[in-house]
């Protein structure tokens, strides 16, 4: 028979060594230099949320000091007295990408579609997304360590009567880290993000920019080619790392 859990959140973690970039979404991933993190990934049941709230109902990385309690801290026992009642190395484990309502039986649908996620690495918090359907990132390069680091996420799908979608829906709501997890490594100056277009209202202009990362302040140029187009521009960096054209 399968449970039903009136309230469901999960947590996952998956262990790594490489390094990740760039708080705003970094275009063109696929043709990065990228390593996959998708596999098992272990997993904690948490319908109370108590592995995010203390006693008090405080989210445990609002407070000054974390707590061993918190599960986003990865926190091991010292010795069989100590109050610590979780464990992902002792944890099951699930696929990612994939949702876990048709990976454990005992899971059932409650909850929203649009889930809500909050990352950390190495017990910091790497910030808060929402949306199921929308990629995320976070520059992690000041928190990465050359090995041991563990990447803790907390997913959230309860519906809310204020939220979207609302308490009541008409389609399947799938909960999980349901997609690609993806480590990114840039150099030094990297594009950060770009965009190019017809410029509104005429016909035969192009407009747009590029956003570089990390950028030399003593004076870098982008170089734009359109083959296409017989196309060639070089732009000046401006000190927001930008070139418009």
């Amino acid at each position: 028979m399968k449970s039903l859990i009136s309230k469901y959140c999960i947590f996952f973690i998956v262990f790594f060594t490489q390094q990740i970039f760039s708080q705003e979404l970094i275009p063109n991933v696929k043709n990065q230099t990228t390593t996959l993190l998708n596999g098992q990934w272990n997993y904690i049941i948490d319908p109370y949320e108590t592995g995010y709230y203390s006693f008090h109902h405080d989210a445990y990385d609002q407070q000054r000091s974390f707590q061993k309690a918190a599960f986003f801290n990865n926190y091991h026992a010292q010795n069989k007295q100590e109050l610590v009642e979780f464990d992902f190395d002792k944890s099951p484990s699930m696929t990612i990408p994939g949702d876990w309502n048709s990976q454990d039986p005992m899971l059932v649908y409650f909850g929203a579609v649009n889930y809500k996620a909050e990352v950390y690495l190495n017990g910091v918090k790497l910030g808060i997304h929402e949306g199921g359907f929308t990629p995320f990132n976070f520059e992690i390069s000041s928190i990465i360590k050359a090995k041991d680091n563990f990447l803790v996420v907390k997913v959230d799908n309860v519906r809310h009567k204020e939220a979207v979608p609302t308490l009541n829906t008409d389609w399947f709501n799938y909960g999980g880290i349901t997609r690609d997890v993806i480590l990114i490594e840039e150099p030094k100056s990297f594009v950060q993000d770009y965009m190019i277009q017809i410029k509104k209202g005429y016909k035969n202009t192009i407009s747009g920019f590029v956003k570089i990362n990390n950028f030399d302040k003593t004076g870098e140029f982008v170089r734009i080619k359109i083959p296409e187009l017989g196309i060639k521009y070089k732009g000046k960096i401006d000190a927001n790392g930008s070139v418009n054209f």
